[in-house]
C-alpha cells in the first residue's frame, strides 16, 4: 500500500467522570480523587494516552504533489491563453547543428549564452560559470553531408578556480598532507549533425571529445555520488571523456515542442569507464522568441554506490529535474 504513515489524536472519553455540566445536581469541575485516577490511567492496546486516542492512518502522497501540479497547470494555461500574434511562428527546435545568422543570440538561467558574431560562426559561453570556471566554444558551420547539416566545435575551459572555490565540499581538503589542486587547461573539440527541419521535427547527433592538460601538480581524484558533475570534471580528474549523444525534437503544436535524448559517456575512471544519461523535456513558447523549458533527466553511472549485503560497488541510477528560460533575439 503506498504512502506514507502519520498519526492522527482524536478526542477520547474522559476518564474524569462521567458526566457533563447540564446534568442537574452535577459539578462542572472535577475533584481531587478523580484528577489523580486520571493521572494514573495508562496507555491501552488502542493508545489512549492523556484524553486522547493516537489512531494510525495511511495518507497517500500525492496530495504533495498537489502544489506542483497546480503550478504547472497554471504555467501551461498562461501560455494556451497568449495572444495568437505571440505564436505566429512555429517554435524551433534547439542544440541541433544549426548555426544563427549575424546578430542572433540566445541565453538560459543554465544553458549556454549564444552569439553568432557572423554568418555560420558563433560563439558560446556558460556565464553562470564563467568567472569562476572560464570557458569558450567556437561552433562553426561546415555545409551539408548526406542530408545532414553539419556544424565543428572547439572550445577551451578552466575548471580550476571553481574546484578550488569547492574545496573541502566537492574534493578533499587534505588539511593533514601536501595534495593540492593543481591548475589544468581542458580543450574539445566535437561534431554536430543535424537532419530535418527546425520547425517541424530534427534528428540530431553529437560527439566530442575533451582532454585534461595539468598545468601545475595535480592529486585531484573524481568527488562521486553525483554523475553529471562527475561526468563534467572527468577530462581533469580522470584525463579525458568522450561522448556520444543522440536527441529527437518534435513540434506538438506551434507554441509547444517535445524532446527526447540519450548519451553515452566514457573515460579514464574505475572500475566503470562508462555512464548513460537521457532525458525528456518540454518546451514552451513565451511571446515571439523565448522558452520555458521543462523536463527530466536520468543518469546511469557508478557513483561508488555499494550494496549493503554484498559490500560491492553497484551502479546507481539517478533522476534530475531540469528547469529553464532561454530568451532568444
Amino acid at each position: 500500500m503506498s504512502g506514507t504513515s502519520s498519526w492522527a489524536l482524536t478526542p477520547a472519553p474522559s476518564p474524569i467522570g462521567r458526566f457533563t455540566p447540564g446534568e442537574r445536581g452535577a459539578s462542572s469541575e472535577p475533584n481531587l480523587s478523580q484528577v489523580r485516577s486520571a493521572r494514573s490511567v495508562r496507555p491501552n492496546r488502542l493508545g489512549e494516552v492523556g484524553g486522547f486516542r493516537q489512531e494510525a492512518r495511511r495518507v497517500r502522497a500525492f496530495p504533495s504533489a498537489l502544489p506542483h501540479l497546480a503550478f504547472a497547470f497554471t504555467v501551461v494555461l498562461s501560455l494556451c491563453l497568449l495572444p495568437s500574434s505571440a505564436r505566429a511562428e512555429p517554435l524551433l527546435s534547439r542544440d541541433t547543428a544549426d548555426v544563427g545568422s549575424a546578430g542572433s543570440y540566445s541565453i538560459g538561467v543554465f544553458n549556454p549564452l549564444k552569439v553568432a558574431v557572423s554568418d555560420g560562426v558563433e560563439l558560446q559561453a556558460h556565464p553562470l560559470l564563467f568567472f569562476v570556471a572560464p570557458n569558450l566554444t567556437v561552433r562553426i558551420a561546415q555545409g551539408e553531408l548526406g542530408g545532414f547539416r553539419l556544424a565543428s566545435e572547439y572550445g577551451l575551459w578552466c575548471p580550476t578556480p571553481l574546484m578550488r572555490l569547492t574545496q573541502g565540499f566537492l574534493f578533499p581538503t587534505w588539511d593533514h598532507g601536501s595534495g593540492e589542486v593543481g591548475w589544468s587547461l581542458v580543450p574539445q573539440a566535437g561534431l554536430v549533425a543535424t537532419r530535418g527541419h527546425r520547425a517541424s521535427r530534427t534528428l540530431t547527433l553529437a560527439a566530442d571529445i575533451a582532454v585534461g592538460i595539468p598545468l601545475t601538480r595535480d592529486d585531484l581524484t573524481a568527488p562521486g555520488g553525483i554523475a553529471p558533475l562527475d561526468d563534467w570534471l572527468a577530462p581533469v580528474t580522470t584525463g579525458f571523456r568522450a561522448r556520444l549523444n543522440v536527441a529527437y525534437d518534435v513540434s506538438l503544436v506551434s507554441w509547444l515542442r517535445g524532446r527526447a535524448y540519450l548519451g553515452l559517456s566514457l573515460h579514464g575512471k574505475n572500475p566503470s569507464p562508462v555512464a548513460f544519461s537521457g532525458g525528456l523535456s518540454l518546451d514552451l513558447a513565451v511571446g515571439r522568441n523565448s522558452r520555458f523549458t521543462l523536463g527530466m533527466m536520468w543518469w546511469n553511472a557508478d557513483t561508488r554506490e555499494m550494496d549493503l549485503r554484498t559490500h560491492q560497488h553497484v551502479r546507481s541510477n539517478d533522476f534530475f529535474p531540469t528547469l529553464d528560460f532561454i530568451w532568444a533575439g
